[in-house]
């Protein structure tokens, strides 16, 4: 069975002067429910430099639009009347400038990764965890023969032996089921 490589240049440890993701000028808005025509802001002007070895933490009220931030840089932000823009965004020095009223970013970024605060609301309660895992990998660009291959070695590194039982399995089926796997 074969690992996970990665088919990009790895990510620089540190040192590097270009840093690995930057934003300038994210703003995220919405329309608003009750004048039509008018937009409601999320996010004003916020800005991020984050350089190799160094990690951050976004922190702030409820409600203040922590992720909407993570969620508009990722890509997984869209819907009718979003509007998303910013005056500079790099990962890994590559130019990904936001720019849309129509709520079509891509469902997946390259080079930026969210983790979500709870995964029983982000998963798809609907689908299985194998067509999760193999949206994932797909976009990844593995093969549709080496997806269930990646996804059973990865449940078995987290310590989830049955991997099949798991893939079969929709998130809710899961819950205290993987504590005892």
């Amino acid at each position: 069975m074969s690992e996970m490589v990665a088919t990009k240049p790895a990510i620089p440890q540190s040192g590097g002067s270009e840093p690995l993701l930057e934003v300038a000028g994210l703003r995220v808005s919405y329309p608003s429910r009750n004048h039509e025509g008018e937009r409601v802001p999320a996010v004003r002007q916020f800005d991020l430099r984050l350089a190799a070895g160094e990690r951050v933490a976004i922190v702030g009220e409820s409600g203040s639009g922590k992720s909407t931030v993570c969620l508009a840089l990722a890509g997984f932000l869209s819907g009718p009347g979003v509007a998303i823009a910013a005056n500079t965004f790099t990962v890994l020095g590559v130019d990904k400038t936001i720019s849309t009223t129509s709520g079509g970013l891509p469902r997946r970024r390259d080079g930026v990764a969210m983790m979500f605060q709870d995964a029983m609301t982000s998963l798809d309660p609907v689908s299985t965890v194998r067509s999760q895992f193999g949206a994932v990998l797909r976009a990844a660009g593995f093969a549709r023969a080496e997806r269930d291959a990646q996804a059973r070695s990865w449940l078995r590194r987290v310590g989830l032996d049955e991997a099949e039982r798991v893939l079969r399995a929709r998130p809710y089926e899961l819950s205290g089921a993987c504590a005892s796997a």
